[in-house]
């Protein structure tokens, strides 16, 4: 004598395409959706003149280069350009490459000064708009008198 399947059992087969529902099945929970990442991350963005300042007494290391350090909330997906122009609204670059933040440009304090950036202490050889950043990233920029050799960022 075989047993016929109840309304549920019928049901259940299919929604399974055809084929019986184990016991696993059955007692397994459905999978809980993941939670979505944040469309938004927090950085930190530090710019300082410090090595011009200390090259050249009459320059004001208190300009609006100098005394930038703030965290900023951003898009995921943002660059360390975006977080620049977000503290930095003046900030100025051609072709990914930053040329004058604040009254401080390239060149300005010697032929090998100019801005670089690093992301968790570490120099970054990429273009800025190139660099996506990473929610908690701390980013910096500093001004090199010496073509990085004076900030510890020299290639």
């Amino acid at each position: 004598q075989t047993a016929q399947p109840t309304q549920k059992q019928e049901k259940n087969e299919k929604e399974n395409g055809g084929a019986k529902a184990t016991q696993a099945q059955k007692t397994q929970p459905k999978a809980t959706q993941q939670p979505q990442q944040p469309a938004k991350i927090k950085v930190t963005v530090k710019v300082d003149c410090a090595t011009a300042a200390a090259k050249n007494e009459g320059f004001e290391s208190n300009t609006a280069a100098a005394a930038h350090s703030k965290t900023i909330e951003l898009e995921k997906g943002a660059t360390v350009y975006d977080a620049l122009k977000k503290v930095c609204p003046d900030a100025k670059e051609q072709g990914g490459y930053v040329y004058k933040i604040g009254q401080l440009s390239e060149q300005d304090m010697g032929k090998l000064s100019g801005w670089m950036y690093s992301i968790n202490g570490t120099y970054v050889q990429v273009g800025c708009k190139q660099k996506t950043l990473s929610d908690g990233d701390v980013v910096r920029w500093r001004y090199t008198c010496d073509g990085g050799a004076d900030i510890g960022g020299a290639a």
